[in-house]
């Protein structure tokens, strides 16, 4: 019995090894991104910590934002939401993506809200509904402000599909 259970524990290592190697491998990305300067400036208690924005185009059309907020305010905070956007462009109008509302955020925690859309019919496909590298925008609004940060986002396996 014990041999099996050190058998289940080195397969258990190997197979999360093996799985998080191949997650990096299809990796179509992910970053931290820059909150904007007024936010720092203006002492917001929502603050965003890290962004995750992965786009994939034609035959999955999937897109996936993540963002993590932590609240280094005195209060909670409930009843803010969190708003996804894009573009290609600079000259572009910024295209909402979604928007999610945001969990209860207690003093010093912090929280992570997610976003899952169709990627189609959003202005970062070209022609061939391949992905484009694009700006994204995430702004979150509460009671006392937005916070807001944008990062780029660049597909790393286009063709692979």
């Amino acid at each position: 019995m014990r041999r099996a259970n050190l058998l289940f524990i080195i397969w258990t290592l190997w197979a999360s090894l093996v799985i998080g190697v191949a997650a990096e491998g299809h990796e179509h990305g992910t970053g931290l991104f820059s909150e904007s300067q007024e936010a720092q400036q203006a002492g917001q208690a929502l603050r965003l910590e890290e962004a995750v924005f992965e786009a994939n185009g034609s035959p999955l059309y999937v897109l996936n934002a993540r963002v993590r907020v932590k609240n280094v305010g005195q209060g909670g905070y409930r009843g803010a939401t969190v708003h996804f956007f894009c573009r290609v462009d600079p000259t572009q109008e910024w295209t909402a993506v979604g928007e999610r509302p945001l969990p209860g955020v207690p003093p010093g925690d912090s929280v992570t809200c997610d976003l899952v859309a169709s990627s189609e019919g959003l202005p970062i496909l070209n022609s061939k509904g391949e992905v484009l590298p694009c700006r994204y925008r995430i702004e979150v609004h509460y009671k006392d402000g937005v916070s807001m940060g944008e990062g780029d986002f660049h597909p790393s396996c286009i063709h692979d599909h």
